[in-house]
């Protein structure tokens, strides 16, 4: 049973363009916040957006109140599925 969770999105309503795999970039992003979601029962998931004007690109972050990754399992978040 999930209990309540809040999505909390701070994104400005004006971004500069980003170059790349729109595709790709929206798979990204709905599988980190897919994963956030499912992890986190109580508490909140959030996502912001900030333009990082010196390396021309945008920060995204997604932050959750979820169970977090075991130290058993943290070495394999970045190999291919």
């Amino acid at each position: 049973k999930k209990d309540k969770v809040q999505i909390i999105k701070d994104v400005p309503s004006t971004l500069p363009t980003v170059h790349g795999d729109p595709q790709l970039i929206i798979q990204l992003l709905y599988h980190l916040l897919m994963n956030a979601l499912k992890f986190t029962h109580q508490g909140q998931v959030s996502i912001s957006v900030t333009p990082n004007a010196r390396n021309k690109c945008l920060d995204i972050t997604v932050e959750d109140t979820g169970i977090g990754i075991s130290k058993h399992s943290i070495n394999r978040v970045f190999e291919a599925f």
